[in-house]
């Protein structure tokens, strides 16, 4: 019996994926008047691989190619919403899923407005269960850069483990930074506290 499409694999997971307190749902053209600001944010786009500055055309670029990974089934990049009031507080994601070695890498932002809420664990916890639940998917990578030690705490609380670091690794303004990479075993992840 041969495997389903990629794309259709991708579609098993029901969305938007709720949690006790967000939605988490793919980004669509109206998003753009709050995502664009919110991402524009220098603190969110310095330790994310985000755009700086971001545009309106970088954020309708974003949704389309959103949509196009998602239709190959190499990528699920979702927003996260504040249920109570619907509004927009961060992005998260299942990113350059391999379905042959049944891994994936997740990565996550939430807006500086919402940091030290638990929004990041809460998001990256829903979307991981998705992946290994739903998706019988194997293991995640994420990679950190050194110097925000808060993103390092959000992958420890759903159960990531450091696994390495890579020296001077990327650039920051004139400053070379070490990169910390993480990974997660499907059976190792946890809800966070």
């Amino acid at each position: 019996m041969r495997a389903p499409p990629v794309q259709s694999r991708l579609n098993r997971i029901v969305l938007p994926v709720r949690t006790r307190r967000l939605l988490l749902r793919p980004p669509r053209r109206a998003d753009l008047r709050v995502l664009v600001p919110l991402v524009g944010d220098w603190r969110v786009a310095r330790p994310t691989t985000i755009p700086h500055p971001y545009s309106k055309k970088d954020g309708e670029e974003f949704v389309r190619s959103v949509h196009r990974k998602r239709r190959k089934g190499t990528d699920l990049t979702l927003l996260i919403f504040e249920r109570a009031e619907g509004r927009l507080v961060g992005g998260t994601g299942l990113h350059r899923i391999d379905w042959a070695d049944r891994r994936f890498e997740l990565g996550y932002w939430v807006a500086p407005s919402e940091w030290g809420k638990g929004i990041a664990a809460e998001a990256a916890y829903a979307v991981c269960r998705a992946a290994f639940e739903t998706l019988r998917l194997h293991r995640a990578c994420a990679t950190v850069y050194a110097f925000n030690p808060r993103s390092a705490r959000v992958l420890r609380k759903i159960g990531f483990r450091l696994e390495g670091r890579d020296r001077e690794h990327h650039r920051d303004g004139r400053k070379w930074v070490d990169v910390l990479r993480f990974g997660l075993l499907a059976g190792e992840l946890r809800p966070p506290p």
